[in-house]
């Protein structure tokens, strides 16, 4: 690597920066998997008359944004425990990459749902059509009636999909608030241990520590019961 000679010397990381970092990667992820309850009508929604309208890979995007930022922040954060709480960096190690499966899980589904949906409602126009347009040559019926019928079937499709959009929000809701009411406290316990950190109080730290991983393990509880309630809705 090239470094320029007015470059400024890199200085070692401290237990404070390395919590900053994670804390604030923490809360761009938490914002995200807010944007992915609450946008849910978005990144599901309908788009044209026959058709959803093509999506970009979700999964990729996922990894495109945070892979790399993550893995950094959690290894500074993982060095932090390690420090303060020895015996949790396994434990937390573990919970984070089961965290990251859980959220890449829910994003691959999210996507597969909208492909299922967009392939098969193709299919069974394409079939209806036919059926229609032989009944019309056969004088069976209309050109019009036809058309309505097409309509018709698009419309008990789109009703269809939105009830279990409908289902899906209101099974996850009630858990939904109580996550964000936890977020809240998340954020004084990241406080505290930031506090802690400056202190060099090693308790303190411990404790704080001991803390963030009960709430990521319900954190990855929450995932998964979302995730559950997708599979069996859709």
């Amino acid at each position: 690597m090239v470094v320029s000679a007015n470059a400024a010397p890199k200085t070692k990381a401290t237990d404070n920066d390395r919590f900053n970092g994670y804390s604030s990667e923490q809360e761009q992820i938490s914002r995200t998997n807010q944007d992915s309850r609450t946008n849910i009508k978005d990144l599901l929604s309908l788009k044209g008359s026959l058709n959803i309208k093509n999506s970009i890979n979700l999964r990729e995007s996922f990894n495109s944004r945070f892979s790399d930022r993550k893995q950094e922040k959690n290894a500074e954060y993982l060095e932090i425990v390690e420090k303060y709480s020895p015996d949790l960096v396994i434990p937390n190690k573990t919970a984070i990459e089961n965290e990251d499966a859980l959220r890449i899980e829910f994003l691959d589904t999210q996507s597969t749902i909208r492909t299922t949906y967009s392939d098969k409602t193709k299919v069974e126009l394409e079939v209806l059509k036919k059926d229609l347009f032989e009944q019309v040559n056969e004088g069976k019926l209309t050109y019009r009636e036809a058309q309505e019928s097409i309509k018709s079937y698009i419309k008990d499709r789109r009703v269809e999909f939105k009830a279990s959009k409908a289902a899906y929000k209101d099974a996850i809701s009630a858990t939904s608030y109580e996550w964000d009411a936890k977020a809240v406290e998340i954020k004084v316990v990241r406080e505290e241990l930031r506090t802690a950190i400056e202190a060099n109080d090693t308790n303190d730290a411990a404790s704080s520590i001991q803390k963030l991983y009960a709430y990521l393990l319900q954190e990855n509880e929450f995932e998964q019961f979302k995730l559950d309630c997708m599979n069996s809705l859709f």
